[in-house]
């Protein structure tokens, strides 16, 4: 062999061999489009497709608002979809005001006295004291109760954009049944995307009425200003697997005036009776109080029909003590059975552990025990309530 032509031979060789591995290396390592991580203050919608964000459009918020996206491909130009695998993923994070309003004016408000069958338009006039617009979609939704009753509307839509400051009235044409009693027709009040509008510590408004004109009945009441127009309303249910309580709201101070007994809980037709009740202390305790049933929550939950019926239940002014208080009550007491049972007498020195009087002088034809209930009547200003909440 030439040995001039080994080195050419050798070399050559060489190259080849180097050609080769150059080649598999490149075959084993693919070459990937790089990732490219944008941050920009947008606020674009939700994406998670295979769709291209939107360029940003300026705005006026307040804040700063963060939208984060993950591409892959070059700048500028749109990689290749993949099945089953997003392309571009858009996440949003941006901070919320506050829905509120606030009832600047109603009418028929709580406890009027409507005659059965009447036609009648409740009105609320609400402001809104939030940080958002309400748009003109926000509305109210009539709740489970008497609403069917009255023919009330199903839904009340704003119909215009409530900016912060402005007010505007909803207005709802209603007619009033033919039975009598308490009725509350209550609306639920939601802003475009059903989400709930606060007002008070709640976030509903409602009608609350007397339907007929014998709401307190009794035998010769004495007149009393504050207990004329008797009403109550059903609020919340709450119990368990054994018992149901129910929040009662009245017209009156439950401070200044006691309920000597429970309603009736009737579900479809059957009675229950309270087996107790207390001042509802959750909201202070001065017009509401909860009233306990021996039955199951779950039972109140499937009943079709719901009443709460007080019978001539006695409501009065309690004296507590031979006190100021109680002197003056006897006095007005006093004045006005002197003025209206002939024979009827008393004196208002009161017995320590005893009665608010003494020297009961009881008239001819009258029993002492029906002078004493007439006497203690009035100078506790009591009436007798007979009258139905219609929950359902």
């Amino acid at each position: 062999m030439n040995r001039r032509l080994f080195p050419w031979i050798y070399f050559t060789m060489l190259t080849l061999l180097l050609s080769a591995c150059a080649a598999k290396a490149t075959m084993s390592q693919p070459e990937f489009p790089a990732p490219v991580v944008r941050l920009e203050t947008q606020v674009p919608p939700l994406l998670l497709s295979n769709e291209q964000p939107q360029a940003p459009e300026e705005t006026d918020d307040e804040g700063l608002d963060i939208a984060l996206t993950l591409e892959t491909g070059e700048a500028g130009v749109a990689p290749a979809a993949t099945p089953g695998i997003p392309q571009a993923l858009t996440v949003v994070a941006f901070p919320s005001g506050e829905n509120k309003v606030i009832l600047l004016r109603e009418t028929h408000p709580d406890g009027t006295a409507i005659k059965p069958g009447m036609a009648f338009t409740k009105e609320w006039e609400l402001k809104n004291t939030g940080s958002n617009m309400l748009g003109k979609e926000s509305y109210l939704e009539l709740q489970e109760g008497a609403g069917g009753q009255f023919g009330a509307p199903q839904k009340i839509v704003f119909g215009t954009d409530l900016e912060p400051g402005e007010s505007l009235t909803l207005k709802a044409e209603m007619t009033a049944p033919e039975a009598d009693g308490n009725y509350t027709v209550k609306y639920r009040i939601l802003d475009e995307e059903g989400e709930d509008i606060t007002i008070g510590g709640g976030n509903s408004v409602w009608l609350q009425v007397n339907v007929g004109e014998n709401q307190v009945a009794g035998n010769k009441n004495i007149y009393n200003p504050d207990l004329q127009n008797v009403s109550f309303r059903a609020g919340r249910v709450e119990g368990n697997e054994t018992e149901t309580r129910i929040q009662v709201c009245a017209s009156f101070n439950t401070r200044d005036f006691t309920i000597h007994s429970g309603p009736y809980l009737i579900l479809d037709g059957v009675r229950h009776r309270a087996v107790r009740g207390g001042d509802d202390w959750l909201i202070g305790g001065y017009e509401c109080f909860m009233v306990e049933y021996n039955l199951p929550l779950s039972k109140y939950e499937a009943a079709n029909s719901i009443q709460i019926s007080y019978e001539n239940t006695r409501v009065y002014a309690e004296w507590g003590g031979l006190t100021p208080k109680t002197t003056k009550l006897c006095e007005e007491g006093r004045a006005w059975i002197r003025e209206n049972y002939a024979g009827l007498d008393f004196s208002c020195q009161g017995v320590i552990g005893g009665p608010p009087y003494s020297a009961l002088q009881v008239p001819s034809g009258m029993s002492r025990a029906e002078a004493e209930r007439i006497v203690l009547d009035a100078i506790e200003k009591a009436v007798y309530v007979t009258t139905v909440i219609h929950v359902k």
